[in-house]
């Protein structure tokens, strides 16, 4: 009001500033305040950024794009239903990670809590990645020798289940999750790195007895460093663009590998410099498969992190006030962003000690929104999640659908041999892989006989959230009265199925076993104004807009029985 009483404008930073800095979460924004309160040099230069793109906001060009096919709608259009599925779509590369600590859990009805288990787990009906703890002394025993069938046994059930796998391997923790010893020494790195030299730090645990000294290694020793590097090198010799592996976590440094030590005292994390040359030794040997660095990768060393191409997985989400925000810049550098809860999901329904955020079904929502979530743990406890999808079935269904990319044929329609189809991406996220967009002509059981036109390929990360894109299929020859026409989305990136049937689902109904959807013609139910009911209202509606000049119908196509495309 004081601003229109005096004729200016307001410049609104305060939002953009609080989310600047959630996003550099507390440890790293303090670097842009002089105190509590004020912002130093650095701070005032990124105020005047965002003043700017307030003041000077990128130039549109104001024109509307003519619409290329505006004349396809004919007298002769033949229109396909689009209706949402309604229900749960698991797709490859996104979506709920499920903890996997047996690979038997993957075999239909080996484990009770596995595939078609006894106890009829339905958590896996969102699950398509799976992953779990490794320990480095375990694969690496002696230097230069490697024993890989840990790794292999996971990938060989994931494949059997049309699943992939995120390889997490630990050097050390003071907690394995699998006793109730919580701060005591659990240190994974191999016998044969401290025999040729190795330090370790003498440290105590800040929430244990400072009395107990515990041994911790040292993240700043070069023959550490190299002996981690070397592991790498054979880890992407055998693993890197292998198809069952869908990422890799970089856990080098810090309790539990996740980059930092906050629970020590007397023992710290390398330099920036240590930390950014390991994650380029990363990336430089895995040339084809994602890798991610941990939570506590913050500031120069994440913005690096993501400025060659390697991601962010948080561990904290839930539990951890506003941790969601730090995946954020992930998400804007057109990676997938990744996280895992906090702790249980029983524990997170009564979080112990101060400042931990409750489970709610709300925050659930709100933290895999607000980070824009490509990949999310389901839950860490041994029962494959069956408690939690028992119990929150609705949300975890919902989200499902959101978790990464989610493609929803929104207008399907023919004209003759010409298809045009429209499809919106509804998830948070693009498909972080290629994508081949097939229109298909099949048998009566969802069988492909031929192609319905050219592929499209949609490349990775092109196919942002919220977006919708228009695609024109051709047909060459006659088209069969009584053909049967699908669409199909193929991985192009997976050698493993080629071939075969697609492996991604729409999120429509008619989407049949093969996971192509079946273009079904619109039957005509009468509801014209669109109010979800055919009654007279809908009457009503249409004698208004055939006696009354510009009435219009909200989808007249609903009252056209005689199919002829046409409503008199």
């Amino acid at each position: 009001a004081i601003a229109a009483a005096e004729n200016v404008g307001i410049i609104d930073l305060y939002q953009p500033w609080l989310e600047f800095c959630l996003e550099k979460t507390k440890i790293t924004a303090n670097e842009y305040y002089y105190n509590n309160l004020h912002p130093n040099a650095l701070g005032a230069d990124i105020l005047a950024q965002m003043v700017n793109v307030q003041l000077f906001p990128p130039e549109e060009s104001g024109e509307i794009a003519e619409d290329p096919y505006k004349d396809f709608d004919t007298a002769s259009t033949i229109y396909y239903q689009t209706e949402e599925s309604g229900e749960p779509v698991s797709n490859p590369h996104k979506g709920f990670v499920m903890t996997l600590y047996n690979p038997d859990m993957l075999y239909e009805g080996r484990h009770p809590y596995g595939i078609d288990g006894s106890m009829g787990n339905q958590a896996w009906n969102v699950v398509k990645i799976c992953s779990g703890v490794m320990f480095w002394e375990d694969i690496n025993p002696q230097e230069g020798v490697y024993n890989w069938e840990e790794i292999d046994r996971a990938l060989e059930a994931c494949e059997h289940a049309g699943m992939t796998y995120g390889i997490r391997i630990i050097p050390y923790t003071t907690s394995t999750g699998s006793d109730d010893n919580y701060g005591v020494e659990h240190d994974f790195v191999p016998q044969w790195v401290y025999d040729k030299g190795a330090k370790q730090n003498i440290a105590t645990y800040k929430y244990g007895d400072p009395s107990v000294q515990i041994k911790v290694p040292d993240w700043s020793d070069p023959i550490y460093i190299q002996a981690y590097k070397d592991f790498t090198k054979a880890l992407a010799e055998r693993y890197d663009g292998d198809p069952r592996v869908e990422y890799v976590e970089i856990r080098a440094f810090g309790n539990m590998g996740e980059w930092h030590t906050s629970e020590f005292i007397g023992n710290d994390m390398p330099s920036v410099e240590i930390q950014k040359d390991m994650l380029s030794y990363h990336a430089s040997v895995f040339k084809e498969t994602m890798c991610c660095v941990l939570s506590d990768a913050r500031g120069e060393v994440y913005d690096y992190a993501l400025s060659i191409g390697i991601t962010k997985r948080n561990n904290g989400l839930i539990m951890a006030p506003n941790a969601e925000w730090d995946l954020r810049p992930a998400y804007k550098a057109n990676l997938p962003a990744m996280a895992d809860n906090h702790s249980s999901y029983e524990l997170m329904l009564n979080p112990a000690g101060s400042g931990y955020l409750k489970w709610t079904p709300e925050h659930f929502r709100e933290c895999i929104e607000i980070a824009h979530l490509s990949i999310y743990a389901l839950d860490q406890e041994g029962y494959g999640s069956y408690n939690f999808y028992r119990e929150q079935k609705d949300v975890i269904d919902e989200m499902c659908n959101r978790l990464g990319y989610n493609f929803t044929v929104t207008s399907a329609k023919r004209n003759d041999n010409k298809l045009l189809v429209t499809i919106k991406n509804t998830g948070l996220a693009p498909a972080f892989f290629n994508i081949d967009l097939c229109a298909e002509i099949t048998d009566k059981d969802g069988n492909k006989l031929k192609t319905f036109g050219e592929p499209v390929r949609i490349e990775e990360g092109s196919f942002h959230d919220e977006e919708e894109k228009t695609f024109l299929f051709e047909y060459e020859g006659t088209l069969p009265e009584d053909a049967i026409i699908c669409l199909a989305m193929y991985d192009s990136d997976n050698p493993l199925v080629k071939g075969k049937n697609p492996t991604i689902r729409f999120d429509n109904k008619n989407t049949l076993s093969t996971n192509r959807l079946q273009l079904m013609t619109e039957t005509p139910n009468g509801d014209v104004n669109a109010d979800g009911k055919f009654n007279v209202a809908d009457v009503v509606a249409l004698q208004k807009w055939l006696a009354v000049p510009d009435v219009t119908l909200s989808d007249w196509r609903a009252g056209n029985f005689c199919n002829d495309n046409r409503l008199d």
